[in-house]
Formats: structure tokens, sequence, C-alpha cells
């Protein structure tokens, strides 16, 4: 009987250890510890004891194996499974570095691919830079006079109208078009207005009436003029002064004709033509000048050894200054000609043209360059209603990038223009260079630039989907 009571003594004593490394389990977080892990733990501890001892148990190695012990005492893991993770986060971590260096060495790449791009454009500019600005030129008599005749036309508001700048873009509404005429094409296959009613995302936005291209009465009327001036370019003509669009609007080669020209044909079929890599070696030319309107836009080498791929027919063409390339088209003549201005030098420089005056030095890297003169005549000009692009901005993109990539121009434009549109060269294919035009491969970036294509091929996709336009895309059948 006493050997037994001293057996459970014994056993009660073995037992204590286990009940404190409960204890401090639960006070270092971890309640539900069983007492087989607690024994567990006691075991590791022992293990370290006895490697602590082998290694000479001297005082500069004691804090080394005290730490092993913490870690044993306050985590729920075994000393093997805990250096286990330890590596397999250092591992993480060292993986992580090399991809954050492959992110760098591919952001320097891309910029040093921006500035080659940028120094292409400028370079394509013209040749003559200056470090200083060019002087202004002297009116003749004959243009002042022009000039004052075109002032004569603004009207004077009966009151003086308040001012407000950067009005928030969906606040004010939009210009309606008086001359406009609803296109009933339904019995057509894949028609915008047999499709419409199938889209609801699309029908909520869409406005079939709004003005798409400015004329003299949104200069002439003050009333008009002052909403949009609540914008800046080119959601707006912001710090633009009546009398020098007034220039624009009235002068004589700017016959501003309708854009369908005497006749407007039923069931217009259109074609938006980009830039992708994915149109080069595809084929698609015939296809294209096959629409009654094809549409392109900055780069477009129909002039070239492209045209089996893109074709050669352009009957409108969108540019800027820094993107003339009017020079490729193949039957430059017969074009109508979008423009936007989305800076102060884009509105000098179209007036210049339409006033066949020397074009405007252009400020570029701290230098001031010669820029290409389009060479066309005013009655080939339309310029885009600011309303039309806030329009697109807000009711198709949600205000995503700093404004729509001219490709979103001319794709909007034609689907209010056209009864129905494809649109090929848009989008990126990662298995093909950023442009067709490339000599050597380029990846496609938005970085720096004011866009956001990402959001642009979402709404392509969409509006694919719905029926209001077709995406062309590489590899794919309609």
């Amino acid at each position: 009987m006493e050997t037994a009571t001293c057996t459970a003594a014994e056993d009660g004593r073995r037992e204590d250890p286990v009940r404190k490394l409960l204890q401090i389990a639960r006070i270092a977080g971890y309640p539900e510890m069983s007492a087989d892990r607690a024994a567990e733990k006691l075991s590791e501890i022992k293990k370290v004891v006895q490697e602590f001892q082998r290694a000479g148990a001297g005082d500069k190695l004691a804090s080394s194996f005290l730490h092993k012990i913490d870690i044993i005492l306050l985590s729920e893991q075994s000393v093997e499974k805990l250096h286990k993770n330890i590596r397999i986060k250092r591992k993480a971590e060292k993986k992580a570095k090399e991809q954050e260096k492959a992110k760098q060495e591919e952001e320097k790449r891309l910029e040093k691919l921006q500035k080659q791009e940028k120094e292409e454009e400028i370079e394509h500019l013209g040749e003559g830079a200056a470090d200083k600005p060019p002087p202004k030129p002297k009116l003749s008599q004959e243009r002042m006079e022009q000039i004052a005749r075109a002032v004569s036309y603004l009207r004077k508001a009966d009151e003086k109208l308040p001012f407000e700048r950067r009005a928030k873009l969906w606040k004010m509404g939009y210009e309606r078009d008086d001359k406009y005429s609803f296109s009933d094409c339904e019995d057509m296959d894949d028609s915008i207005s047999r499709n419409l009613p199938e889209s609801p995302w699309f029908s909520e936005r869409y406005m079939d009436d709004l003005k798409l291209f400015m004329d003299a009465e949104d200069i002439d009327n003050p009333y008009i003029f002052q909403k949009l001036r609540h914008y800046g370019l080119p959601f707006g003509f912001g710090a633009q002064k009546r009398d020098v669009m007034a220039r624009l609007v009235h002068n004589d080669n700017f016959t501003n004709d309708d854009i369908h020209g005497d006749y407007r044909k039923r069931c217009l079929t259109c074609a938006v033509v980009g830039s992708s890599g994915d149109l080069k070696g595809a084929g698609m030319g015939k296809e294209i000048d096959k629409h009654d309107y094809v549409f392109r836009l900055n780069k477009a080498m129909t002039n070239s050894e492209y045209w089996p791929d893109i074709g050669n027919k352009t009957t409108f063409y969108t540019f800027y200054p820094e993107s003339n390339f009017v020079h490729l088209l193949g039957d430059k003549d017969s074009v109508v000609y979008l423009y936007a201005g989305f800076k102060q030098y884009d509105i000098d420089y179209i007036i210049a043209v339409v006033e066949g005056e020397p074009m405007p030095k252009i400020k570029a890297n701290n230098r001031y360059w010669s820029v290409r003169n389009p060479k066309i005549r005013g009655q080939q000009l339309k310029f885009f209603h600011p309303d039309f692009l806030r329009y697109i901005h807000v009711s198709y993109l949600n205000h995503t990038g700093g404004r729509p990539t001219t490709g979103a121009m001319l794709v909007f434009t034609a689907v209010h223009m056209c009864d129905k549109v494809d649109i090929y060269g848009f989008g990126y294919d990662p298995r093909f260079s950023a442009h067709y035009y490339d000599s050597t491969f380029h990846e496609h970036t938005d970085k720096g630039t004011v866009h956001n294509s990402t959001n642009e091929r979402l709404v392509w996709d969409r509006l694919h989907h719905d029926g209001i336009i077709h995406w062309w895309k590489r590899d794919t059948n309609r």
C-alpha cells in the first residue's frame, strides 16, 4: 500500500510540469493545448537542454538556447516545423525581392521604350528646333479684316453670365443636334437600332441626337459658349476666348459641311480601324474597304505595304498635331478630317491650318519645334464638339484616364453616325507587337499616357457582347 502511494506521488510530480506548461499555454493564448502537446514540448525542451550541455553549457551559449526554449514554450509548432516555416518564409521573401527587382527592371525597360517613342514622336514633328520661341507673325490688313468680320458675328448676352470653373463633368447638360434625323434600320442584321433594346447598359446611356461636331452657334451664342467654358479642353473651351474661336468657325475655308454630304445612305456600314499588332498578316484589307465608311486614326499607313491587312479606303481620319500622319494616307484629298483640341497649342495649330498661315512652333523637351503642316483644306475639317467628348468620358468610360483615346472617340462617332459598326485593330494581344507597323516587337503599355486602355477594352467587349458593335479579333470567327 505504501509502495502504491509513493508511486502515485511520483506520477503527480511528473505531471506537475505538464500542468504548468498548460498554464503557460493558456496565458500565451493557446487555451486548447492538450496534455499530450504539453508533454511533447517538455520532450523538446529536454533535447535543447541536452544539446546545450553537449555544447559546453557556457554563458555565451545560454542566450541562444534560452531563445530556443522560449520558442518551444510560446509556439504551437514544433521546433523542426517552425524552422521549416522560417525557411519557407525566407524563401518567399527572397522570391518577392527577385520579383520586385524584375518589376523594376521591366519598368526601366518600359520607360526606355516610352522615351524612344517620345523621341520618335518629336522627330516626326519636323526639323528646325530652336531654344527660343519664334516671334509672332504680323497679320496682314486682309487677315485683320477677316478676323474683325468673324468677331462681329458674336452675340452679346442680355445680362452678365455667371462663370464656374471646373464643375463636375456630369453636372452640365449636353448640346443636342437640331438637324438630327433618326435612322431606322431594324431590318438589317446586327444593326444598332435592332439590338438597342437588348442592351439596357448601352440604351440607358445612349443619346442619339447628341451634337457631334462644333458649329458657329456654339461660339456666337453667349449662353452656349459660357456653358462650354465650365470645363477645360477637350471637354469644354475653358480659358479660350470667343474672338479666337470665332476666327475658326467664321473662316470662309471652314465651311463645316454636313458630315454625310448631300445624302445619307440608309443602313450605313462602318469600319473603325485601329493600329494594334494583330492586324499584321491578317489580310483584312478587302473586308475593311467594303464598308460604306472607314474611320482611321493616327498612323494609318494605307499608302504602304500594309494595305492588304488594313485596306486603303479612308472616309474619316482623326488626328492632333503630334499624331499628324496625313501624308501616309492614300487619297487624302477626299478624306474628312475629325479634329479635337486637347490643349491651347492644338487650337492655335488648327486655326493656322484653316487660315493658311505657317504652323506655330510647339515646345517639347525645352525646345521649340516646327510641326508638319497637314496641308488639308478647311472644307475637309470637322471639329469634335466638347460635349460629345465629355459624354464619352462620363457615360461610357466612367471618368477613367485623363481623356478618351482617339480610338474611343472614333468608335463612338461611328456608333452615332452609322447603323452597323465593325472595329478592327483594337485591344492588345500579347502574341503580337503593339502596332502592326512596328519593325521590332513592342509590348503595349499605358505608362506615361493619360489613357486607360484596359477600361476601354472592357467597354468594347461589353458593346460587342450586346451586339452594338462587332469587335474583330485575330483567330476568331464572326
